[in-house]
């Protein structure tokens, strides 16, 4: 990701407008992966990646992921700018933003739908690509969106659609307003992104096997490769695999969005939710145990005139809705369940919950390192690394026991006062002033800990239950 300001050359050179403009630019690439499901079942898919070089120049530094990654463009950028190389080697490969104007290409003209002629050449010629393509095995093709609008988008290719969308190349895109905000004159604490998907791993195995057919030719043909056991479109799309962000369900703790209110709240506020809907189906997230449910402010990137409060959201495929959700300095910790109603709640052949569950928890980060209390193995004191060397559940930063005999008393002084040396590469435990070193100023401050508990600490081997009410 690159920020640049456009002036007349550049924006000349890109065939852009010549007049002032900050932009952003990305540099993707698309091409095969693997994901594995909680039962084990191991799925191909395809995906959008950054270049790690940003030139696009070669194919080894590709971070495939899907979903794909997310594209920001920050306030004050007016121009998202999209260069793609598409590494796969069965079809061409575009992008698109719905809710936005169709892109620009190099030259400055709109990009143009590419049309083909089914097969005999018996019917008009058809959408093959809602924009130009990045050509199989190494093309390219840049996109350029001058002047986007603020709000909540998803991004997915614009070729053969029905296929390559389910395949894994999709992703969110988010712009925020120039005041700064997800939109004019509303302010937030904090933003959270849920982007629902979901596989078909059978459409997945055809695709990738070549046996998906796209029936270009009729229902006879149609008929026939389903006789013959291949995969011809997504009518009979049956998904059993359900992700958030590109996750299934496994524990509560790993499917969780943190809230983390402003210290010293005071009142009330507001924190977004945006959910984005990526897979085929319609899915309806519900929040379960707040009073007064959320407000629901935008829909596909427009705000509505007055917020809907409501306790469930309606969201059809390739659709995005934006939630207010308010928090009061009472509120933390809590959690609140997040799932669908239409119940994706199994994945595959596991029985086990998953698939669409996921929680918001609302949770302090009592010593400021960036790790809420509800992860955090050493809650009192700044540990942003989590080291715990001798794997007792208390963070180094915090772990008075030196020699872990459950108590901290003169024995741990001891014990201590013996490793007086620059600690082994890579162990912190007894060096609480992370200066490098164990000296005499951890020896003074072991002293303060003297005959106290442990921890706190939220890791669950050793969980504190007061201060981990959330686990």
């Amino acid at each position: 990701m690159k920020r640049k300001l456009l002036t007349g050359l550049t924006a000349l050179s890109l065939g852009l407008a010549a007049n002032t403009a900050s932009a952003i630019d990305y540099h993707l690439c698309a091409g095969p992966t693997t994901v594995t499901m909680p039962d084990g079942a191991i799925v191909d898919m395809w995906g959008y990646g950054v270049d790690g070089d940003g030139n696009l120049a070669t194919t080894a530094d590709c971070n495939i992921t899907v979903p794909g990654p997310a594209l920001t463009v920050p306030a004050g950028d007016t121009t998202l700018n999209v260069f793609l190389r598409n590494d796969l080697t069965q079809e061409g490969v575009s992008l698109i933003i719905p809710g936005q104007s169709l892109p620009t290409d190099i030259t400055g003209s709109q990009h143009v739908p590419v049309m083909f002629t089914p097969i005999g050449g018996v019917a008009r010629a058809r959408v093959q690509s809602f924009v130009g393509e990045a050509a199989a095995t190494g093309g390219l093709n840049e996109y350029h969106w001058l002047g986007i609008k603020p709000g909540t988008y998803v991004y997915h290719s614009g070729t053969h659609p029905q296929v390559q969308v389910q395949m894994g190349l999709y992703g969110a895109a988010t712009v925020q307003d120039p005041s700064g905000n997800p939109y004019a004159s509303m302010v937030v604490a904090s933003e959270s992104t849920f982007l629902y998907s979901e596989i078909d791993p059978a459409l997945h195995a055809a695709v990738s096997g070549g046996t998906y057919t796209s029936c270009a030719d009729g229902f006879a043909v149609c008929n026939a490769d389903l006789t013959a056991g291949n995969t011809p479109s997504t009518v009979n799309y049956q998904p059993v695999y359900f992700l958030i962000n590109g996750q299934s369900f496994t524990d509560k703790k790993t499917a969780a969005n943190w809230i983390q209110p402003t210290p010293a709240l005071v009142g009330s506020e507001q924190h977004l939710l945006r959910f984005i809907n990526a897979g085929i189906k319609t899915h309806d997230p519900v929040i379960r145990g707040t009073n007064g449910g959320w407000d629901v402010i935008a829909e596909n990137g427009r705000p509505y005139s007055f917020a809907k409060e409501q306790n469930s959201l309606v969201l059809p495929a390739l659709s995005t809705k934006d939630v207010l959700v308010t928090v009061t300095a009472a509120d933390a910790p809590k959690s609140y369940a997040v799932y669908d109603r239409m119940l994706n709640v199994t994945n595959g052949a596991s029985e086990q919950p998953g698939g669409m569950i996921s929680f918001l928890f609302i949770d302090n980060d009592n010593d400021a390192d960036g790790v809420p209390n509800y992860l955090d193995n050493c809650v009192d004191r700044k540990n942003p690394g989590q080291v715990d060397t001798i794997g007792n559940g208390f963070g180094d930063a915090c772990n008075f026991d030196i020699n872990n005999d459950t108590v901290i008393n003169f024995g741990d002084v001891v014990t201590l006062l013996a490793s007086a040396n620059p600690p082994t590469s890579g162990v912190s435990l007894g060096d609480f002033n992370d200066d490098g070193v164990i000296n005499f100023g951890d020896v003074v401050t072991l002293l303060g800990f003297l005959n106290q508990p442990l921890g706190p600490s939220c890791d669950p081997q050793v969980a504190d239950p007061v201060i981990c009410p959330l686990l």
